[in-house]
């Protein structure tokens, strides 16, 4: 996703931030994440968050 910067910056920018946002924020709240039972949780050092073997979760919606 680019926005690009400088005096020719998307003008959405901050809106579509803000949306994603409140995206994230309901998912958060509506569902439950486990990582699945035997799987490998290694991370990556890099300036990112990364797993070796990938995340496998579970997603169940809460009640």
């Amino acid at each position: 996703m680019a926005f690009n910067s400088g005096p020719r910056t998307c003008l959405g920018k901050n809106l579509a931030l803000l949306q994603m946002k409140m995206v994230a924020l309901e998912i958060i709240r509506n569902y439950d994440f486990k990582v699945i039972g035997g799987h490998k949780v290694e991370p990556i050092p890099s300036i990112l968050l990364r797993m070796k073997h990938g995340l496998k979760v579970t997603v169940t919606k809460k009640i």
